[in-house]
């Protein structure tokens, strides 16, 4: 095989000579004269250094090989003996009949062993750059990455609690709700005084009563820079959406804090068996009953405390508090779709992160809210836009048990039954 030192004595040597036959041409060119004497040292230090450089290719061309007899000898005592210390292949295919009998060739097995990394002088084009093998180049300035299909959005969008009790909407300003005040309502009608024709009937006063509906605002806002609404396509209106989403959840969040305000509180504990677990709802509605003289119609519970009540299991494992439609089976299941004894709608509300559950109908808590518009300020200081959304919103639970002379005892709320851990 060539080498670069045998390479470089062969092109001096061919230069020298080439030198040497044009000093001889130009005295032959020159009336045939004879050589001068500085043509003749020169020509005689060519002859020198060529003589020491057919010298030097008698040592660099001389077969180093081993013969076949030789090398077959080496190969089974030592297959790997024969592979230098450091190896690089020629060609792929070389790499991929090593790689095949690697298991059967120790020759091949030590050649892989010692294998350099194979370099190329190519350089590459890649997309990008920086997704490309090393000394490449890219169409990073070119490509277009394309957005597709809506945002993903991994947080709640609804707000199923305060749906479920119905907010109204209510005139600007604060505002009075009446109720009704009668004590005596159950036993205000009753026969004649002595069971006597004439004889007197029951009269009994009541009383109508009013309660203020607080007012308070609800909302977030949020700044934008003009460059994102020019050149992000949707970006003012996304953002807006997000700012009314955001509130609407803070609404969801706040009718779970108003019903936590009630006063009527039964304990269940998480693991709590199928037969208490019955019994707590049970009970719950009993008291809501008793409070409002109407049926409980609603039960309000979190992700962990639906998945407490779907565990339940009766004795012959059946689902305490099966979908809709069963007979002894799970039946269908949809959106509210879950009941729980005596038919009670049940509202599943990311606003509640424990195993808590809330029991009540209509009167139980009135919700009022007023969605206000979405109000824009341009900022010149900034060049940006400030964007804010908002509700107004009341709640009104009335009292079930009105206050004694001097707030003593103080009145009750016990419209809406907490089952809590």
């Amino acid at each position: 095989m060539p080498d670069p030192i045998t390479d470089k004595l062969i092109r001096e040597r061919q230069d020298l000579v080439t030198r040497a036959e044009g000093l001889k041409q130009t005295a032959f060119d020159q009336k045939q004269r004879d050589l001068t004497d500085t043509e003749r040292s020169t020509l005689e230090e060519f002859s020198a250094r060529i003589g020491r450089i057919d010298e030097q290719l008698k040592l660099t061309t001389r077969n180093y090989q081993l013969d076949e007899e030789t090398s077959a000898a080496i190969a089974r005592y030592s297959p790997a003996a024969l592979v230098p210390d450091t190896f690089n292949y020629r060609s792929e295919g070389e790499a991929l009949w090593d790689v095949l009998h690697m298991r059967d060739d120790d020759a091949a097995r030590a050649r892989l062993a010692r294998v350099t990394a194979h370099e190329r002088a190519a350089q590459h084009m890649g997309s990008t750059a920086a997704a490309t093998t090393a000394t490449a180049g890219g169409f990073d300035g070119i490509i277009v990455n394309p957005v597709l299909g809506p945002v993903v959005q991994m947080h709640p969008t609804t707000t199923p609690f305060l749906t479920l009790l119905g907010p109204r909407d209510f005139p600007a300003g604060k505002f009075l709700r009446p109720r009704l005040v009668d004590p005596d309502l159950l036993t205000a009608a009753g026969p004649h005084a002595g069971g006597l024709e004439k004889g007197e009937l029951p009269s009994k006063k009541w009383d109508y009563a009013e309660d203020p509906v607080q007012i308070t605002l609800i909302g977030n806002y949020i700044n934008l820079s003009y460059e994102a609404i020019s050149w992000v396509p949707s970006s003012l209106q996304m953002v807006i959406d997000h700012l009314r989403l955001r509130t609407a959840l803070g609404l969801e969040a706040a009718a779970v804090a108003e019903a936590d305000k009630t006063g009527n509180t039964i304990t269940l504990a998480a693991d709590a068996d199928a037969a208490a677990a019955q019994a707590a709802v049970w009970d719950a509605m009993a008291q809501v009953f008793i409070a409002t003289g109407q049926p409980a119609t609603w039960m309000a519970a979190g992700p962990l405390g639906v998945s407490m009540l779907g565990g339940k299991t009766d004795l012959a494992g059946r689902p305490l508090f099966p979908f809709v439609g069963p007979s002894n089976a799970l039946g269908t299941a949809s959106n509210f779709a879950i009941v729980a004894p005596f038919g009670l709608q049940l509202a599943e509300t990311p606003a509640i992160t424990d195993t808590t559950l809330y029991v009540g109908n209509s009167a139980g808590l009135e919700a009022y809210v007023r969605y206000l518009p979405v109000l824009q300020a341009d900022e010149p200081s900034v060049y940006g836009k400030q964007i804010g959304s908002a509700a107004a919103v009341g709640w009104f639970h009335p009292t079930t048990s009105e206050a004694g002379p001097g707030n003593t005892p103080p009145a009750e709320y016990n419209a809406i039954v907490k089952i809590a851990p």
